[in-house]
């Protein structure tokens, strides 16, 4: 499965360092209620050694960009303004922290897989209640899978 949000993603430069630039979005994912996103802007590019991106994270650098995260829902794995790794091309649903959209509102939230089809969104903060919805229902109008979290910075 192909992430097919529409942030408008610019792929990772190449530097003569050697290194690759993957785009920063200034936009942050709710780990909360969400946040109304209207538009999206790449601010700025951050760098990173490919060959760490590939042999420890496992991503192409063109596959990848960056984004904050708003709010404690995701606490303790993710904290307020904590910098996460999105993959927007991710092979296969499985259980994991992924970026979405619903009703417009972006947000970020763990997935665990349950039989019959149905998908469970949790936070990591007990505070806040699970909820589920129906895979037929994904990449549809109301919910849109933007990427798979596969990396996070965050300060101590």
């Amino acid at each position: 499965m192909t992430g097919k949000g529409d942030l408008d993603m610019e792929p990772s430069i190449q530097t003569n360092s050697g290194k690759v630039n993957l785009p920063f979005y200034e936009v942050k994912a709710s780990a909360g209620d969400g946040i109304l996103v209207e538009a999206e802007e790449q601010t700025h590019l951050i760098s990173f050694e490919p060959e760490w991106l590939n042999k420890e994270i496992g991503v192409n650098p063109n596959d990848v960009f960056l984004m904050l995260v708003e709010g404690d829902s995701m606490y303790p794995t993710l904290k307020n303004d904590a910098m996460i790794m999105v993959n927007r091309n991710f092979n296969g649903l499985s259980d994991g922290i992924y970026v979405m959209r619903h009703d417009h509102n972006l947000l970020v939230k763990r997935l665990q897989m349950l039989p019959g089809g149905i998908i469970k969104v949790k936070s990591d903060n007990n505070m806040y209640e699970p909820w589920e919805i129906n895979k037929e229902n994904l990449n549809g109008t109301d919910i849109e899978l933007i990427g798979r979290v596969v990396w996070s910075g965050q300060r101590m």
